[in-house]
């Protein structure tokens, strides 16, 4: 359930005996939009680098203050609020958050996989999405068999959005690269 999910995630690495470096890279694969703060034991150029690359949206190192963490935390979720829900145009909206796309404010009835395709190729706006890129994105898998399904689920989330009256749907078939959403075009 949406509302189940927490709305950001805090990693003291102070006190945590786990690889933190991993939870980051499992969260970017699963969550990508859980924005992610990490509590660092010691200033280092290198950790903090290393720290953000596997995904972590900012960080804190130690001396830090309370205040410090709050206005950290107020940021992120101000940017994270910013960022769920897309007019894509004056007729299509993708609410990420409560995970639903309405067109001219009417709900689509879309399946988990339909929606997060269309998030996807929401979120890279006019850049091609090859199948693997889109099966590694969605799926969280990078299985080339798994590529076809691709074509069945965009055929069917064109359909959805078509029939609930949208006459320009912006998924854009690129030969038999994969596909490009262009909302405007």
């Amino acid at each position: 359930m949406a509302s189940d999910r927490p709305d950001l995630l805090i990693l003291d690495t102070r006190y945590y005996r786990y690889n933190y470096l991993a939870i980051c890279d499992a969260l970017r694969r699963q969550a990508d939009d859980l924005p992610v703060l990490v509590l660092l034991p010691m200033r280092d150029a290198d950790l903090l680098y290393h720290t953000l690359d596997h995904g972590a949206d900012d960080c804190l190192t130690v001396p830090f203050s309370h205040a410090d963490v709050v206005v950290r935390v107020r940021v992120l979720l101000r940017r994270r609020r910013q960022q769920q829900t897309l007019p894509i145009s004056s007729h299509l909206i993708i609410n990420k958050s409560e995970r639903q796309a309405t067109v001219n404010e009417m709900p689509l009835k879309l399946t988990a996989i339909e929606f997060d395709l269309l998030a996807v190729l929401a979120d890279h706006p006019r850049v091609v999405m090859s199948r693997e890129q889109l099966v590694a994105l969605v799926w969280g898998d990078a299985d080339a068999e798994n590529c076809r399904l691709v074509d069945s689920h965009i055929c069917r989330l064109r359909k959805k959005m078509q029939d609930s009256g949208l006459t320009h749907d912006g998924i854009h078939s690129v030969r038999s690269i994969g596909y490009i959403f262009r909302p405007d075009a």
